[in-house]
């Protein structure tokens, strides 16, 4: 699993607390899944966030020794699942389309 830069990760923490007045919250332990930030209106406020792959937080949590329904439950549970505040962190599952090359023939 490949993770950020350390000075990528900086200047994403660098922009959250800029943009948050320095409340902006980082899930602990995941910076390997931390994508960037996410900015939108959240309820009638306008905000930036962390932004996390779910799926790497996942995996993450795999090779910590959990297995992936465990590692699944304790994040729905622990992580997504908490409300702990406007700056709380948002989650996201990337899905790509396939790239479909023409075949010459």
């Amino acid at each position: 699993m490949a993770r950020m830069s350390e000075s990528t990760f900086e200047q994403v923490r660098d922009r959250l607390s800029e943009c948050s007045d320095g409340e902006a919250l980082l899930a602990d332990g995941f910076e390997a899944a931390l994508l960037g930030t996410a900015e939108g209106w959240f309820g009638n406020s306008h905000r930036i966030v962390a932004l996390y792959d779910l799926l790497r937080c996942v995996e993450v949590l795999i090779g910590a020794g959990m297995d992936e329904d465990d590692a699944t439950e304790w994040l729905e549970y622990n992580v997504t699942g908490a409300y702990m505040g406007p700056t709380t962190p948002v989650f996201t599952v990337i899905s790509r389309q396939p790239i479909i090359a023409p075949v010459d023939g």
